[in-house]
């Protein structure tokens, strides 16, 4: 839910260095899972059409407030909302066009958001993810699809983790392949959990107990991997012309 207390800081560190830090805030990740968890929710309990999208959005937008509305949770929940508004009337939208919208939209609301680390991660990523699924389409496996994803997410964020953080995390592509799914996991789990609390107590323990061993191992091993000397190349610093450059 965006918790940003002093107590995170010690992970929050170490996620950094394994170019993990998105999983610790409030992203399209879990904008995603949240739409997906609602999607699912609402198509079996009989709710279809035009009312589940109002429904949604309304969700999403409660999610966003909920969580603080930084400027990651801000672009993924309008772009969902955008999403929504066209599937309300049976329209097929081009991803990028919603992408320049949520953007102008973002900018025109809080003009100083255009100088955010967190707003140019996310953008850079979610550009990244869009330009290699467009730019390498193929009917290919679902396994290819994801590598690609992850790709174009580490590329296009690399350069700005350079400029931010002053190096690139080594590992980070091959730690979201691998530990991704298990993060959507975690995440689903702690969904699951706290909705069913309100109605059956004792199944949101079976999801918050299913959830803790996966936890338990899954940080153990990130630890010992933020520990590597190497996992974190260190750089010179560089400038925003040199970002733009390396763009």
């Amino acid at each position: 839910l965006g918790e940003t207390g002093k107590s995170l800081q010690a992970i929050r560190h170490e996620f950094q260095r394994l170019g993990l830090a998105h999983i610790l805030a409030i992203s399209g990740l879990h904008v995603g899972l949240v739409l997906f968890f609602f999607l699912f929710l609402l198509k079996n309990i009989g709710l279809r059409g035009r009312i589940r999208s109002i429904v949604l959005a309304v969700i999403m937008l409660g999610y966003m407030f909920f969580t603080g509305a930084r400027p990651p949770v801000e672009r993924a929940t309008v772009m969902a909302l955008v999403y929504i508004y066209f599937w309300f009337f049976y329209i097929r939208v081009n991803p990028f066009n919603v992408l320049i919208f949520t953007a102008f939209v973002m900018i025109l609301i809080n003009p100083a958001v255009l100088f955010q680390a967190s707003f140019l991660l996310s953008f850079a990523a979610i550009s990244g993810i869009f330009i290699m699924i467009y730019l390498f389409k193929s009917k290919t496996n679902k396994l290819l699809k994801y590598f690609k994803v992850a790709l174009g997410a580490w590329l296009f964020v690399a350069p700005l983790s350079w400029f931010y953080f002053k190096g690139i995390a080594l590992f980070g592509l091959p730690l979201n392949i691998v530990f991704l799914p298990l993060f959507s996991f975690l995440i689903a789990c702690v969904f699951s959990s706290v909705i069913v609390s309100f109605i059956f107590v004792i199944a949101a323990k079976f999801f918050a107990y299913a959830a803790y061993p996966v936890f338990y191992i899954l940080f153990k091993v990130l630890n010992s991997f933020s520990k590597v000397s190497f996992c974190f190349l260190k750089l010179p610093r560089i400038s925003v012309g040199g970002v733009i450059v390396i763009y």
